[in-house]
């Protein structure tokens, strides 16, 4: 729905019951009488419905369509993004054969348009070997079971953005089961067998439970081979007893297969308790554990030395140990997602598996199965650390009316804390003088500019549009990120290092060219060379479209970004890609570059950026595509 339309809704809402003549719309909305007249026939038309009824009193919200319509304004999906992940989550957890009709009619489309997001769907999701297909009047998937929950599991997790899972995110894909019950169960199994499991182990485990229920009570099984390995009895055993609650507490039967995910999945993560945990880890895991700590905190300034993950992770590494000897391989289905989603955090655990092989004189790098155990692990650490990171400053303006301004305020506050700070509510728009804000929520229009800030419009009755005001949230944020690049692009980037080539290249030829190049200038030596090589074999550091190769280690002479783009394309490992982004980081600059390079991740992940960065000509357009990409949002 269009804004203007979604406006003159909302307006005539919380008016229901009344009339409103086209003169006081115009007013309040700030537009001429004929866009009044325009609007009401637009919407009228677009959802032939009668949703605004016309009357010589004025307009008129049509009683009959008042659900609809709050549907239409507040719920409904109105991009192919929000599309697709509807359809995604009503296929994959509800019913996996939905009628076009009542696809057609939830999200307020044509069947010509729910086709076209299907198409773009099966483009999208092709990875993940799954075909969104229509077949006479139903929507259906066509995709193996693993491959399934492999998406399921994919979509949850793309939801948490940078952060890890929570209690909260399960909540809402799986409302019907009491997780935390089940998860309460569990730990009391693990408790019982005197068993180990650290936080996002048991995140993790719990969402593939939830997965797994949900599906085999559809009626869904897993046929696929799994080659489980049974570290002793014990470990034997705990799986069982887990599986028989399951069984018992859902009515489902787990057959070998799904007992063998479950298997693999507490294999990789569960760890024997004793009753003073130091006690049971050998003095070398611990002692090894806070070394790299202590490396990973003079890398990267990120503290690690605390009793909340140095213990656990000595355990981590206790285990780690077992499975190098005995040969012992680990699934993680979460890996692509960990190294698109979190790449700083990735970036870590690869410099920590090196540290890692480096202490067991391997001959080989961890598995990348391995690194994503050590990425949650910190993932999970930097998540209980975020209390302290700043908020977004926030205030509410609303009337003192009855308790209509405790309860929007309280609203907000429950439902984003984790990302704003909620000042004390103001009754006019004068108390907001001399504050400096990111975002003002307000019932009421405002009269005055506030460009420095979000304002975002909510109604004084009834529930605000929780999904709406995310993703302001959601771009506020990305434009403070924005924002840093533009402040720091003269820092790191220099129009003498940035290229466009209309020839296809490889990833070999464009590296060369691009470190002789800055060898040649000063910029790094051949240790920083051999330490970006080191990263690149441990795990290649392209994504969709881009790559960002860099140092293990912050050790360039001078900071810089080193720009190459093609577009006819670079061979770089098994992609074909069209920007190349080598970063240079020396000691002085660490403590920004966790910052900067989430940045350009996010920047690079969106489409139309890749696409502006690839049609610019001159370093000039580079430079206003970077420093202008807040505009954009």
């Amino acid at each position: 729905m269009l804004k203007k339309h979604k406006d003159l809704l909302e307006y005539l809402q919380r008016n229901a019951g009344l009339f409103t003549t086209s003169t006081q719309l115009a007013q309040r909305l700030q537009i001429s009488k004929r866009s009044v007249k325009s609007y009401v026939k637009e919407i009228n038309g677009t959802y032939k419905k009668s949703f605004i009824l016309s009357t010589p009193k004025g307009y008129q919200i049509n009683p009959v369509y008042k659900e609809w319509i709050g549907a239409v304004s507040n719920e409904v999906p109105q991009t192919y993004s929000q599309r697709s992940a509807f359809i995604l989550k009503k296929l994959l957890l509800d019913q996996e054969c939905i009628r076009i009709e009542d696809f057609c009619e939830t999200l307020f489309i044509g069947e010509s348009t729910l086709k076209t997001t299907l198409v773009k769907m099966n483009k999208a999701y092709a990875n993940f070997h799954i075909r969104f297909l229509t077949k006479g009047d139903t929507v259906t998937i066509d995709a193996s079971e693993k491959d399934k929950r492999h998406l399921i599991s994919n979509c949850i997790f793309q939801e948490t953005g940078n952060s890890m899972l929570s209690m909260s995110l399960l909540r809402n894909y799986f409302p019907f089961f009491e997780a935390e019950e089940i998860m309460h169960h569990i730990l009391t199994i693990f408790d019982s067998y005197n068993y180990y499991i650290d936080d996002f182990s048991l995140m993790n485990l719990m969402l593939h439970i939830l997965i797994n229920i949900n599906r085999i009570i559809d009626g869904n099984h897993l046929h696929c081979e799994f080659h489980p390995v049974i570290e002793n009895r014990t470990d034997g055993s705990l799986i069982e007893r887990i599986c028989r609650y399951l069984e018992g507490e859902f009515h489902i039967l787990l057959n070998a297969h799904e007992r063998a995910e479950i298997e693999i999945l507490i294999s990789a993560s569960s760890l024997i308790k004793d009753e003073n945990q130091q006690n049971f880890i050998a003095a070398p895991f611990m002692l090894l554990s806070k070394k790299i700590c202590r490396k990973v905190e003079a890398q990267y300034s990120i503290q690690l030395c605390t009793d909340s993950f140095t213990l656990p992770f000595a355990l981590h590494l206790k285990k780690l140990s077992v499975r190098l000897q005995k040969n012992i391989s680990v699934k993680n289905p979460l890996c692509e997602d960990i190294k698109k989603n979190c790449p700083f955090i990735y970036d870590i655990a690869i410099y920590t598996a090196i540290q890692i092989q480096q202490h067991f004189a391997m001959n080989e790098m961890l598995c990348e199965e391995e690194i994503t155990y050590i990425a949650l692990h910190i993932g999970a650490e930097m998540e209980r650390q975020k209390a302290a990171i700043p908020k977004l400053k926030c205030v509410l303006v609303c009337p003192s009316y009855m308790d209509y301004q405790t309860k929007i305020y309280h609203q907000l506050q429950r439902k984003f804390h984790d990302d704003i700070l909620l000042l004390a509510p103001c009754t006019d728009e004068s108390m907001l003088k001399n504050q400096q804000l990111d975002i003002i929520f307000t019932t009421v229009p405002l009269h005055d500019k506030h460009a420095d800030c979000v304002v975002i419009q909510i109604p004084f009755i009834g529930i605000p549009d929780q999904k709406a005001i995310a993703s302001k949230i959601d771009d506020v944020k990305r434009r403070h990120r924005y924002n840093l690049l533009k402040r720091y692009f003269d820092h790191f980037f220099f129009e003498r290092f940035y290229h466009t080539s209309q020839a296809p290249s490889t990833k070999e030829a464009v590296l060369s060219f691009l470190l002789d190049e800055l060898k040649e200038e000063g910029f790094i030596e051949d240790e920083f060379i051999q330490a970006l090589h080191e990263r690149e074999n441990a795990c290649p550091t392209c994504f969709q479209n881009f790559a960002i190769p860099h140092s293990i280690k912050m050790n360039a002479e001078r900071s810089c970004i080193s720009v190459y783009v093609s577009r006819k394309g670079i061979a770089w490992s098994t992609q074909n890609i069209h920007i190349v982004f080598l970063i240079g980081i020396n000691k002085a600059d660490r403590l920004i570059f966790k910052d900067v390079y989430e940045s350009l991740i996010h920047l690079l992940n969106d489409e139309k950026y890749r696409k502006a960065i690839i049609a610019c000509h001159s370093f000039h357009d580079f430079r206003n595509t970077i420093c202008n990409s807040s505009e954009l949002i």
